[in-house]
């Protein structure tokens, strides 16, 4: 555990002084500030992040198989199996999928 094998380490510890942990009410995503010596202040956070990519939507699981399986199945390929998915229901055979799915473009 990379954790426990460091706690102890001086120049850990060091760094672990230099921490201020500061609550902001109302805040529900942690928010970064470094302070550097030169003055310089660096921030990340969001007040509201965006989340909607993690929302099961049918667009966003259609880009995000597109995204995975164009370069095995080729544009063509992946439009054919994105359309078996979605009339899957009405295939007489499971087969017909499962087949898609093993070609592969040349």
């Amino acid at each position: 555990n990379f954790f426990a094998e460091h706690f102890n380490d001086p120049e850990v510890q060091d760094v672990v002084k230099k921490v201020k942990l500061v609550e902001e009410e109302g805040r529900s995503m942690p928010s970064i500030e470094v302070h550097t010596i030169d003055g310089n202040i660096y921030t990340t956070g969001e007040e509201k992040p965006d989340r909607s990519k993690y929302i099961p939507t049918k667009e966003n699981m259609e880009k995000k198989f597109r995204d995975l399986c164009t370069d095995s199945f080729g544009e063509k390929g992946t439009n054919h199996i994105i359309d078996l998915i979605m009339k899957m229901e009405q295939l007489e055979n499971i087969r017909e999928l499962t087949t898609a799915i093993k070609v592969r473009k040349s």
